[in-house]
Order: C-alpha cells, then sequence, then structure tokens
C-alpha cells in the first residue's frame, strides 16, 4: 500500500434483514491532495436541498478518519426518514469506515491523508415503518460499508493475484512441455491437470461466477481462519465445476459428456498413475522389457499434445484479462491473439472433423461459451 492512492471505487449489497434495512453504499477513495480532494471540497461546499452532504461522525463532535462524506442517493424530504438517515445510517457509515482502518483494509498510516465520499442508499419505506429495527438498519449498513471499502481497496490486489495466477499457468504450460519432449509425456499430463483447474477458476472469477476472494478461503468481512478458509474454498471450487462444466453450465449434455470423461482421464494418471501402468501392461504380461530411461511413443506424445493444445487455447482465452483500464495491450498484440485464437479453435475442432473424436467439438463448445474473453476484455474485480 505505498504507492499512492488516487482514486477506488467499490459498492456492495448487504440485504437479509427486515423489509427497507438493506444496505447499497457506493464508495470512492482517494487522496486528498489529488481529484478526491477537489471532489470532496465541492460536495461539502455546495450542497443540495434533499440531498445534504455530511460528515460521518462517531459521536457528536468526533469526526471519522480517513475524513468520510454520506451523500444520499435519495431525495430527503420527510423529518422522519432525515432523522434515522443522520443518525442511524451516518452512524453505520462511521463504524463501517473505522471498521476498514482497524482491520488493516485502509493502512492507518494513510488514514489521515485519504477522503472517502459513501453514496448512501436507504429505502424510503423507513419513514413510515414504526417497528423499525434500528440494530438491524445499524448493522447491515455498518457491513455494507465495510464490504464496499474492502472491495475499493483490494481491486489491485485482486488484479495482482490474477496476474501471478496466469503466469503459473503459462509456467506449467512451458514445464509440462519440456518433460514430455523428454519423454514423460504421462507425468506432464498431471501438470495439465492442474493448469486447467487454475483456468477454470480464473474464467469464473471474471465473469463473477464466484468472488475471487472466496476462491481463496477468504471472506473480505471476516478475519481469516485456516479451517473455515479451507471448507470455503472446497465449496466454491465445487460451485465453480458445477457453473463451468457440470449440469449448472448451460452446456448440452453431449459436451458435459466429453468432459467428464476428459476430467476421468486428468485424473487415471493424477491419482494413481493409472495411464503408466496401462502403459506397462506388456511387461506385466511379460511379452516386453519395462523401460526405465525415457522412450518416444508417438500415440502417449499424442495424447499430452491434444489436451496440451485445448488448454493452451483456454489459456490464451485468458489472457486478455491483464489488461486493466489503463493498461491495455497494443494493436499488434490483438492481431495476433486473434490469428492464435482462430488456428487454436481450428486444431481442436479437427479432432472431431478429421479424426471423428467428439471430444474436439465438446471442448470447443466449452471453450467458446466458458472463456467469452476477447482482445478487448479488461479484468474485472469480483463483486
Amino acid at each position: 500500500m505505498s504507492d499512492r492512492i488516487i482514486m477506488r471505487i467499490g459498492e456492495s449489497l448487504v440485504a437479509g434483514g427486515p423489509p427497507g434495512t438493506a444496505a447499497e453504499p457506493e464508495v470512492a477513495i482517494g487522496e486528498m491532495d489529488g481529484p478526491m480532494g477537489t471532489a470532496f471540497a465541492n460536495l461539502l461546499g455546495n450542497q443540495v436541498v434533499g440531498h445534504s452532504r455530511v460528515l460521518a461522525l462517531l459521536n457528536t463532535d468526533v469526526m471519522v478518519r480517513p475524513p468520510t462524506i454520506c451523500v444520499s442517493k435519495v431525495s430527503v424530504d420527510n423529518e422522519r426518514y432525515t432523522s434515522i438517515l443522520m443518525g442511524t445510517v451516518q452512524y453505520a457509515t462511521a463504524m463501517g469506515v473505522l471498521d476498514s482502518v482497524r482491520s488493516g483494509v485502509i493502512p492507518r498510516d494513510k488514514a489521515n491523508d485519504l477522503g472517502i465520499i459513501v453514496s448512501v442508499w436507504l429505502n424510503p419505506s423507513v419513514a413510515t415503518d414504526t417497528n423499525l429495527d434500528h440494530k438491524i438498519l445499524f448493522e447491515i449498513h455498518r457491513k455494507a460499508t465495510t464490504l464496499a471499502i474492502t472491495k475499493a481497496m483490494r481491486s489491485y490486489s485482486q488484479y495482482s493475484f490474477q496476474v501471478v495466477r496466469l503466469i503459473s499457468c503459462f509456467r506449467s504450460l512451458c514445464g509440462a512441455e519440456r518433460v514430455a519432449i523428454n519423454g514423460y509425456p504421462f507425468e506432464a499430463f498431471t501438470i495439465l491437470r492442474n493448469t486447467f483447474d487454475n483456468l477454470i477458476l480464473i474464467s469464473a472469477t471474471n465473469q463473477n461466477i464466484a468472488d475471487f476472494l472466496e476462491v481463496e478461503g477468504i471472506r473480505s468481512e471476516e478475519s481469516y481462519d485456516p479451517a473455515v478458509a479451507r471448507k470455503l474454498r472446497k465449496k466454491t471450487e465445487r460451485k465453480i465445476r458445477e457453473k463451468m462444466l457440470g449440469s449448472d453450465s448451460g452446456l448440452s449434455k453431449a459436451t458435459q459428456y466429453e468432459l467428464m470423461r476428459l476430467n476421468d482421464l486428468f485424473d487415471f494418471e493424477t491419482h494413481g498413475a493409472r495411464l503408466s501402468m496401462g502403459a506397462a501392461i506388456g511387461w506385466m504380461k511379460g511379452e516386453e522389457p519395462l523401460n526405465i530411461l525415457p522412450e518416444f511413443k508417438a500415440e502417449r506424445f499424442a495424447l499430452f499434445m491434444n489436451r496440451y493444445n485445448e488448454i493452451s487455447w483456454m489459456l490464451l482465452r485468458c489472457l486478455p484479462i491483464i489488461q486493466y483500464s489503463h493498461l491495455k495491450l497494443p494493436a499488434e498484440w490483438a492481431s495476433k491473439w486473434l490469428v492464435l485464437d482462430r488456428a487454436f479453435n481450428e486444431n481442436v475442432e479437427a479432432l472431431t472433423a478429421q479424426l471423428g473424436k467428439p471430444v474436439g467439438a465438446a471442448v470447443v463448445d466449452f471453450v467458446t461459451q466458458k472463456f467469452p474473453f476477447q482482445v478487448d476484455t479488461l479484468f474485472q474485480q469480483s463483486r
């Protein structure tokens, strides 16, 4: 967090309470000696009837830090609504900011340098709700503010994680290729298993099928617990597989079946080395020697290369995700990407068109639907 925080944006939606208590804040955070300071001063100095801007207070005269200004999304023209907005909700917003500082989401050494603008949404129905539970309303708006700030402050962290994961996939493919070329195609196959799974996670999080932090076993509003994280990670991965490969994917039954067979093929070698065992059947029968040193076998290498091409295409489809709003790849790169994308498509489809193997068409269906990224795709923070 040593870099300047010019302006970061986040939002959240927290519901689940009684009617009228849902919160949907939108926040902007930045250092006050930049555009955030200008926006902050303009809001505070240019008051608008029905949309008063107030500083978030922890007590009657104790302002939260970083300084935070609350702006209502709803036109305020009701005394009771105003009282709830400037009382319960304003205090909840201040506590949400304080929670973010305490947890380290907002660096403490930046608390006096940053400014926060919170656009607050409070359901107008609270003005006529005689049974409104202020405690629940307070807790929901507090949690929503903390979550929105966390999303804003961690958007760059999520981007960094995604880039590292993509680089890891690229390195794994390079490693698998070297292992296979040197005579170990089945061992290389186990590397492809992990790469395949990683790319599915990358695609899913960039389509908001799952939250990126949850893939890592993290809930942004909770403290980290290894046991809880492990359970959350497994639960999230199961959900992603159903959405990307399984019954909830929207893929045809034929495609799902072929993907299931691919998954089983990976597992045969990764869990039990069954492909390697099968390759030694001749020795087990006493019909041929057992080679200890690597030996090139065309059919084994072909099995590896088919999967290698498919997973390389998945990685190519994910590459545009490294582009950010202010970090876009050159036009020359885009034209090369399109050529490679078309080449991979034709190569994979040839398994069906030329060899009659249905897996080719299934993978084409899978990649085009579940890896829909194009040259102009930008990184999207998980919501």
